[in-house]
């Protein structure tokens, strides 16, 4: 997983006059930022690119070359309305008057500005039939609530060919065109780089290149899937090499129905966030939110410990509580009588609703398989909730803790619930790293036997489970004060 912040650009200039700092001094402070909050929210990646490496400026210079080789570049005058903010052009029919004097874009809402000037253009037009094709005939090339939009637009209306540089009398804070000191590359094709530049493009041989790229998924946001759905295919096709394989444009948080940032004064503190709900609690409501993928979803605190008292600590942590205490094991058959005796399986379910469990729990896996593929994180974890939904309400029903409940009935019905425990908090490992590690360690599950292929009913036999002693796997929330 690749990450990184993008540095260049005329934004980032107007930002450090305005802080009093200069635009190296600006981006080292918020690119550190940046991987404190990723090292804060326990977020594991590979790599992290700054545009301003001279690794990146290697790449781009070259990508560049490649295409100026190949015959897309060219000179030539341009004008039209520019966006700082959004760091692009806008055609005439792309803005509107908001107020005396004041043109905005139409798609963003940003304030745009005339510019006539002299830049390098990139052919895209040459490239309109080719990116129709690629996104009609492969139905992962684009996941995005906006692909029908796109391939509208691609469709019914000529692309116009993309400035792609910008004079140096104008913008200094970029990476220089090759051979044209007076022009700087256009923002958007170095930031875009940064996805060849961390396979170490230009590469020193094709096996190098093969093992790298093209990209199994590109992760972005809605507002810039024109950028990664158009402009960088047509730029890949271009320079001769492979597009990457999906594109997922994610919908976005909002607050009060309106798209958070720090413009707008609505920006919710990761940082505080994280200290409410602890770090895997506010991972599981961001990926667990309904719409967190496909449609905007408005921020709530109130549903973020809903889903943490309901679901964390109403489903899993209660079940786990429920089945490591030493009471309960004493309801076992002879010969069971201990932790070990949670994952011994029975010979047989003596109950139909144990049975239905059972391959309930057997499914699961291929259920969240199916849905990760297809890029539906909410759906996978509600799969898992359910589960322990499932397994919460058989033990309820069975009563192990009732003297009149046999022992076999009790024991098959806390063998299913450690069984739903061991599997969710293996296929939780992604989404909450640190609580299903606790959890897994709770249940006496090694580091060596949490993995895909340990996801089988009985193949955890003489496994000991820990007797809880007070252990909370999700305490009750301690409010924070604003």
């Amino acid at each position: 997983m690749i990450t990184g912040t993008d540095e260049h650009g005329i934004k980032i200039e107007r930002a450090a006059i305005k802080n009093h700092q200069t635009p190296a001094e600006l981006c080292d402070s918020v690119s550190i930022r940046f991987r404190e909050l990723a090292k804060a929210g326990n977020i594991g990646y590979g790599d992290f690119i700054r545009t301003t490496e001279s690794r990146h400026h290697l790449a781009v210079q070259t990508f560049w070359n490649r295409l100026m080789e190949n015959g897309h570049i060219y000179k030539g005058s341009y004008s039209g309305w520019y966006s700082v903010s959004d760091e692009t052009y806008y055609a005439p029919n792309q803005v509107q008057s908001r107020n005396p004097g004041e043109m905005v874009s139409f798609e963003t809402g940003q304030v745009v500005e005339w510019i006539e000037e002299e830049n390098y253009m990139f052919k895209l037009s040459d490239f309109q039939s080719r990116l129709i094709e690629w996104l009609t005939q492969n139905p992962t090339a684009l996941v995005s609530s906006q692909k029908a939009d796109i391939i509208n637009q691609l469709q019914s209306k000529e692309l116009p060919d993309l400035s792609i540089s910008r004079p140096t009398d104008r913008l200094k804070w970029g990476i220089r065109v090759p051979n044209d000191p007076n022009q700087i590359i256009y923002v958007w094709i170095d930031a875009l780089t940064n996805y060849l530049t961390v396979t170490g493009y230009p590469w020193a041989s094709d096996q190098i290149k093969n093992e790298k790229w093209p990209p199994n998924v590109h992760v972005i946001g809605k507002d810039i899937t024109r950028f990664h759905a158009i402009y960088w295919p047509a730029m890949l096709m271009g320079a001769g090499l492979e597009l990457p394989k999906s594109i997922i444009a994610h919908a976005h948080w909002t607050m009060k129905d309106e798209k958070i940032s720090k413009s707008r004064g609505n920006v919710v503190d990761p940082v505080e966030s994280l200290k409410e709900w602890g770090v895997d609690g506010l991972r599981y409501y961001l990926m667990a939110a309904p719409g967190s993928l496909w449609n905007d979803t408005d921020w709530a605190p109130d549903r973020v410990d809903e889903h943490y008292r309901k679901d964390l600590a109403g489903q899993l942590g209660n079940l786990l509580s429920r089945i490591s205490n030493p009471k309960l094991w004493s309801r076992f058959p002879v010969g069971l009588k201990s932790g070990t005796g949670l994952f011994y399986p029975p010979q047989s379910f003596k109950l139909e609703r144990s049975q239905a469990l059972a391959d309930l729990i057997s499914k699961l896996p291929d259920e969240v398989d199916r849905s990760m593929s297809s890029f539906e994180i909410p759906k996978a974890l509600k799969s898992i909730f359910q589960v322990l939904t499932e397994s919460n309400r058989l033990i309820s029903e069975i009563a192990p803790w009732h003297s009149s409940t046999g022992s076999e009935e009790s024991h098959e019905s806390i063998y299913l619930c450690a069984e739903s425990i061991r599997f969710s908090a293996i296929l939780l490992q992604p989404f909450m790293p640190e609580k299903s590690n606790e959890i897994l360690n709770q249940l006496g599950i090694s580091v060596k036997n949490r993995g895909w292929t340990d996801l089988k009913l009985g193949s955890a036999i003489g496994v000991e489970v820990l007797a809880s002693n007070g252990f909370q796997a999700f305490p009750n929330l301690i409010k924070v004060e604003k």
